[in-house]
């Protein structure tokens, strides 16, 4: 097997783990479009990584996507229309501010395909180690903490009730979703980074009858995703990343006749 692939299977594996989690969260939530925005803005991260030549990209895109955390807040999140409409403006303003400024400035201009749709056969030994470092230890955190998130998810008050501490887990999992973003932009795309966040949890919302249940489904959804995706990809020479969204969108169809079979 190609060594690119074997670094690959290293990254995306753990990274797949990660996202099956933290989107069952993100749905229980009802935050996805809070993650599309976050993608989005994560371009912006990028352009930051070249202007300043001392940020790595991961850290440009991990230092915007806080950032967007900060600025909306835990409680602006529960809003209605009025912050999807901020989010809105956020999102296709820092992706547009962000490809305009890389296209003017010259640095990394002809990559900007790269970070729309991925590139994850360039990936370096150091960043496939590090992605999976930090994805399994906030995979098994995110499982461990399910019962407080899904506490928080349906009712705020009850949950700080029961001694949850609200405001110390929207930080975490604001804090994950960055990690999220920062890890996976460079591998997958900001087009299509949300996809594998909220695909494999959707299929696993309708196979599953508890959210931990549906945490765990979601991860398998997700990882035979990024192993069906990267075989297709290299039996038809199709673009890695574009592959494996379709393999989980695949699989979400196959939840979908499974749960109409029950």
């Amino acid at each position: 097997m190609d060594n690119a692939v074997i670094l690959a299977l290293i990254a995306l594996v753990p990274l797949a783990m990660l996202a099956g989690t933290l989107g069952s969260v993100v749905l229980w939530r009802g935050m996805a479009y809070y993650g599309d925005a976050m993608a989005h803005a994560a371009m912006l991260g990028v352009a930051l990584s070249f202007a300043l030549q001392v940020v790595p990209i991961t850290g440009g895109i991990l230092l915007i996507t806080l950032a967007l955390t900060l600025l909306l807040g835990a409680n602006t999140m529960r809003s209605g229309q009025n912050v999807n409409s901020l989010l809105a403006v956020m999102a296709f303003g820092a992706l547009s501010f962000g490809m305009v400024w890389m296209s003017i400035s010259g640095a990394g201009a002809v990559d900007i395909h790269h970070y729309l749709l991925g590139d994850v056969l360039s990936l370096p030994p150091h960043l496939a180690r590090l992605t999976a470092l930090i994805s399994i230890p906030c995979a098994l955190l995110i499982f461990w903490l399910h019962r407080a998130l899904v506490m928080t998810a349906l009712d705020i008050d009850l949950a700080r009730l029961a001694g949850v501490r609200v405001t110390r887990m929207w930080r975490a999992l604001a804090l994950m979703l960055a990690l999220y973003m920062a890890l996976a932009v460079p591998l997958i795309g900001v087009l299509l980074v949300t996809g594998m966040l909220v695909i494999p949890a959707s299929g696993a919302r309708m196979l599953s009858a508890s959210p931990k249940a549906m945490m765990v489904v979601a991860a398998i959804l997700a990882v035979l995703g990024v192993l069906c995706g990267i075989a297709f990809s290299l039996k038809f020479d199709s673009p890695l990343a574009p592959s494996i969204i379709a393999a989980m969108t695949g699989l979400w169809l196959a939840s979908w006749l499974l749960s109409r079979l029950k």
